[in-house]
């Protein structure tokens, strides 16, 4: 966002100037022209720079829903945007909240929309913003708020199901690899000590658990740097166009992985598509806005790649598994849909379906992973005591010597 300053007219024919934060000239002019003001002149302050939105604190899940739910309320009840927000603001409710939909009054206020305003204020992800602006075209927003609450609800309770599964997992590989430190970093280097005190030779296996830790020491730094580099690629890659793509391709390349991914972007897609549909938004239009509201970069691309080419006049079927963006059940349930004049229902369906399948994966995921960790920790502790009672029973060899 940049400043400009402008001068304008107002209704009463009295000049008016100030500055007004705009993406661009026509942006700024639009913006104006929402307050009631005829623009006369807009420019870029001079030697200002782009200004970026200041994001606001996230607000918790809970939170979220809370507000979506109350949002949908009211606006079911007839009052308009900023009468809701109003009244939303009067509430009980958490500082950091009340923030949040003071901010998205003031977006509102200086002309901007809805779907805009949260996005501007980083409330709603950038999918749920997708669904909201289909809802204000289609004057079907209570609906779609009502669903993105009910969707955030389920998605909640998904995410809480899996960390709960994860978390013996978690704790069981966190107690292995501190007990592997303690050994390689604690234990064989007195060791070490022992046997040069008692001038032995250790056995090759202790040797090798030695030379181990050595390596391990020494290593470390080095380690420690290599997770910090991860960690800032990773985020670079959050941030970076070309990088996220790159990233989004090698997660749908991972086995198992991959299918959690497509089968999750898969049922956005269908959910999305179905909800607009039965707002009243035209599948032609609907379809585009659902797959926006997808959130990887290459199923997302190939989906509107898709959409274009149907567009175009090629039947929508044929151009979904040429793009092999969807599985080919979501496929086979478009084109009955499509035959029977009941797409929004065979789309709904089609998220239920591929989002259950996408649980079932999860679920196994974790219930394999649980004894394959036992597994892994009881070979590598059970080992490296092994390694350590051996190392004892030399020493005591090579005292009585």
């Amino acid at each position: 966002m940049t400043e400009f300053r402008y001068k304008a007219l107002t209704r009463e024919g009295r000049t008016a100037h100030g500055a007004v934060e705009a993406a661009d000239p026509k942006d700024a002019t639009r913006l104006l022209g929402a307050r009631g003001l005829v623009v006369t002149e807009v420019t870029a302050q001079a030697g200002s720079r782009p200004l970026k939105l200041k994001r606001k604190t996230a607000l918790r899940a809970d939170d979220i829903v809370a507000l979506l739910r109350e949002w949908a309320t009211l606006l079911s009840a007839g009052l308009t945007i900023d009468e809701g927000l109003a009244v939303s603001a009067s509430g009980s409710k958490p500082k950091k909240t009340l923030q949040a939909i003071e901010a998205v009054r003031r977006a509102i206020r200086d002309g901007r929309s809805f779907n805009a305003a949260l996005s501007d204020t980083g409330i709603l992800p950038r999918e749920a913003i997708v669904l909201v602006e289909a809802g204000e075209e289609a004057g079907a927003l209570p609906r779609v708020l009502e669903r993105l609450a009910d969707e955030s609800t389920q998605r909640r309770a998904a995410q809480e199901s899996l960390l709960t599964a994860l978390l013996y997992p978690a704790v069981l590989l966190v107690t292995t690899l501190v007990a592997l430190a303690v050994i390689v970093l604690v234990v064989a280097p007195n060791l070490a000590e022992l046997f040069e005190s008692a001038r032995g030779v250790p056995p090759a296996r202790i040797q090798a658990l030695l030379a181990f830790s050595t390596f391990v020491r020494i290593a470390a730094p080095f380690l420690a740097l290599l997770v910090l580099g991860l960690v800032f690629a990773f985020l670079f890659a959050s941030r970076n166009d070309r990088a996220r793509r790159a990233r989004d391709a090698l997660l749908l390349r991972l086995p198992f992985f991959g299918g959690i991914v497509r089968a999750l972007d898969s049922a956005r897609f269908a959910s999305a598509g179905a909800l607009m549909i039965q707002c009243g938004v035209v599948p032609t239009k609907a379809l585009p806005l659902a797959a926006a509201a997808m959130a990887n970069s290459n199923l997302r691309q190939a989906v509107a790649a898709a959409l274009t080419d149907a567009a175009r006049g090629m039947p929508l079927q044929d151009a979904l598994a040429r793009s092999k963006a969807l599985p080919s059940d979501l496929l086979a349930l478009v084109g009955a849909g499509l035959r029977t004049g009941r797409l929004a229902d065979v789309l709904h369906h089609g998220g239920l379906l591929q989002a259950a399948r996408a649980r079932a994966r999860i679920e196994r995921f974790s219930a394999l992973l649980t004894p394959a960790i036992t597994v892994f920790a009881g070979i590598v502790v059970g080992g490296l005591a092994y390694l350590v009672l051996t190392a004892v029973v030399s020493l005591n060899e090579v005292a009585f010597q």
